[in-house]
């Protein structure tokens, strides 16, 4: 069975996955849920080809605004998609949280 370990200040709370009480929770496609630092819950989507098709083409010549582009496809935030600058004014801790379990669970 898929658990957490009990979260501290700096790490995120997630939903466990394979229980069956909570997987009829997950929206349609997501991967994981989980509690941001700020209290607020992060749903991040599975990813497909045309979704990096389009990060790049939100993200323009702006190399280093893709992976940003790219949650703002696949991540919402409270049930709430977000522009690619939203991300920029989160607050490092919550920006960081989101930016590792997208990581760990788009490229892994």
């Amino acid at each position: 069975m898929n658990t957490q370990e009990p979260t501290t200040e700096n790490q995120t709370e997630a939903i466990q996955l394979d229980s069956p009480e909570t997987e009829n929770k997950l929206p349609e496609g997501a991967l994981k849920q989980f509690k941001l630092p700020s209290g607020k819950m992060a749903t991040i989507f599975e990813g497909f080809g045309y979704h990096s098709n389009q990060a790049m083409e939100i993200a323009g010549a702006n190399q280093g605004g893709y992976l940003n582009a790219l949650m703002s496809l696949l991540v919402s935030i409270d049930g709430e998609k977000l522009r690619p600058d939203e991300f920029e004014q989160m607050k490092i801790k919550d920006y960081l949280a989101i930016k590792g379990e997208f990581a760990e669970q788009n490229f892994s």
